[in-house]
């Protein structure tokens, strides 16, 4: 009898222990931050809006160059009908409003475990108690130990459960416009071939092209593609991620420019947005969310008052940039594309294939998350096991052949 009242003393010490350790488990979660760095190009992003056999482009990319003068070179199918400067949040606006769903604490384990422990103490009191009177007393003492234990951890842990450029004219280039667009000096070109460019370039003070981008260059030319070449001129050299560029063009099926990208020779990071009458895909790229979006009003907003916002038909995810809106309209179809690529892989430009419409918000677990539902599954099967115990040892009787097989079948 003794032993038996050490045991279930040990067992209620044991649930108080667990549910404190529960209670503290909780905390802030601080999300990873991702650091940007290019003419290495660690990342890009960018809009693509496709209607009406148009397509707007809205592009940043992040670099890093000691350079104070940069030349960007960003081919394009047609000439753009427009350029424009875009607003520098919108595209991390968008990032953040098209996030996977990321579950990190299922809070799985705490209703079983609770149960698993709770329950073990009437199970010990199964096997080794065999008088039925004294059954009844330690019941009863078990049950008043469990509920002052729920109380103290009421009260200790009410948290518990909730858990434009002026070079010299070249032959071979004709120069189809110039501006300014935000901080770019911005010419639209067309090229007889690559040594043509390459000239233009050196002309305008920026680096000549060698034989792997003369390549790549002459296939673009091959194709009848033009040049958008932008020049920002900065202060002192280092990383930088410029505002965005909006160029809108006409082209029979929506294409995101990628070639020139792996002349840099680093890996990037792409997130492409794209807002169509359907779902995309894209080879090598995985869809993180796309959905249907139709246009509200909010009462209140932080923007302000009757501020017009999107939200998603059947995933609920809401675009709130207003600049974003800009290129929305009712009914449209938002998909986001990631893909981390190599120079090897950024041999192509990326095909955007348009689709039928599925909504589909990517779902991720965290490494605590997996955990749990594996602890999860344990406890559970331990519940079984400790109850067919129970039965199969009960008042300390000899249990029969096919009570032990399962018993060992359920280990």
């Amino acid at each position: 009898m003794d032993s038996a009242r050490r045991i279930m003393f040990g067992l209620a010490v044991a649930v108080v222990l667990v549910l404190a350790s529960e209670a503290q488990a909780d905390g802030c979660k601080f999300p990873e931050v991702a650091v940007q760095a290019m003419p290495k190009i660690p990342q890009q992003r960018a809009i693509v809006v496709w209607q009406d056999g148009a397509e707007t482009l809205v592009v940043e990319s992040s670099f890093e160059s000691e350079s104070h003068d940069v030349g960007w070179v960003l081919p394009l199918p047609a000439e753009p009908t427009k350029l424009d400067v875009a607003e520098p949040g919108m595209l991390t606006s968008m990032s953040a409003c098209l996030q996977p769903r990321i579950t990190h604490d299922l809070g799985l384990v705490k209703f079983p475990m609770i149960l698993l422990i709770c329950f073990a103490p009437f199970v010990c009191l199964i096997i080794f108690v065999r008088d039925s009177g004294a059954r009844r007393e330690w019941v009863i003492n078990i049950l008043a130990i469990e509920a002052l234990c729920v109380l103290i951890s009421s009260i200790l842990f009410p948290t518990l459960g909730h858990a434009g450029l002026d070079g010299p004219m070249v032959v071979g280039i004709t120069e189809l416009s110039s501006q300014r667009v935000g901080n770019y000096d911005v010419t639209v070109l067309k090229a007889d071939d690559s040594d043509a460019l390459s000239g233009w370039l050196a002309g305008n003070s920026l680096k000549s092209l060698d034989a792997k981008a003369k390549s790549v260059v002459d296939d673009y030319i091959s194709r009848k593609w033009c040049f958008v070449v932008a020049r920002l001129r900065r202060d002192e050299g280092g990383p930088a991620t410029p505002h965005p560029i909006a160029a809108t063009f006409p082209v029979k099926s929506p294409v995101y420019p990628m070639k020139m990208t792996s002349l840099a020779g680093s890996d990037t990071r792409v997130e492409l947005f794209v807002i169509a009458g359907k779902s995309v895909a894209a080879k090598g790229f995985q869809c993180v969310a796309s959905d249907m979006y139709h246009q509200k009003t909010s009462r209140y907003n932080s923007i302000g008052e009757n501020a017009p916002f999107y939200k998603g038909k059947s995933k609920g995810l809401i675009i709130g940039s207003p600049d974003a809106g800009e290129f929305m309209w009712p009914g449209c179809v938002v998909t986001k594309l990631t893909a981390d690529l190599s120079p090897e892989q950024m041999d192509h430009d990326i095909a955007i294939n348009l689709q039928n419409f599925a909504p589909y918000r990517q779902h991720l677990y965290s490494p605590r998350a997996r955990g749990e539902i594996v602890l999860f599954i344990c406890l559970w099967g331990g519940l079984f096991v400790m109850l067919s115990m129970a039965a199969a040892f009960d008042k300390m009787r000899k249990p029969k052949r096919w009570e032990l097989i399962t018993i060992v079948v359920l280990i």
